[in-house]
């Protein structure tokens, strides 16, 4: 459904970009016809789209110019290194450790099986 975008947008983005093939998206499915040429040349760069989605969990209609227009998509990528990265919140946000005290928690959590974090409330324990 990232793919699609808000009212298929993504979707719109991709047919005026490949005008000789035919996007057709029903539910969660999308079918694609054309030429064989054509359908492998839209093939690569979905690749890159879907491998895009897949490490960041999301993808604007600003993303995805950038990607149909350029061969590599190095540019979309943020300064916080994936080591940094906890997981992905709602809507894709990035959970990263923000505080040392944070990043001494998380460091202590890979180290060990069971770690406590104990202080008052709004100190970042969560």
């Amino acid at each position: 459904m990232i793919l699609f975008g808000v009212d298929n947008s993504n979707l719109q983005l991709l047919q005026a970009k490949y005008p000789k093939i035919k996007l057709v998206a029903r539910g969660a499915d999308l079918k694609i016809i054309g030429s064989e040429d054509r359908l492998t040349a839209f093939e690569s760069k979905l690749k890159v789209i879907q491998d895009y989605i897949r490490e960041y969990n999301r993808l604007t209609n600003q993303e995805l110019k950038l990607l149909l227009d350029e061969n590599t998509p190095k540019e979309l990528k943020e300064p916080t290194s994936n080591s940094e990265l906890l997981l992905f919140g709602n809507g894709g946000l990035r959970i990263t450790a923000r505080t040392p005290n944070q990043k001494a928690v998380v460091s202590a959590i890979e180290k060990n099986d069971m770690v406590f974090a104990v202080g008052p409330a709004g100190t970042g324990k969560t």
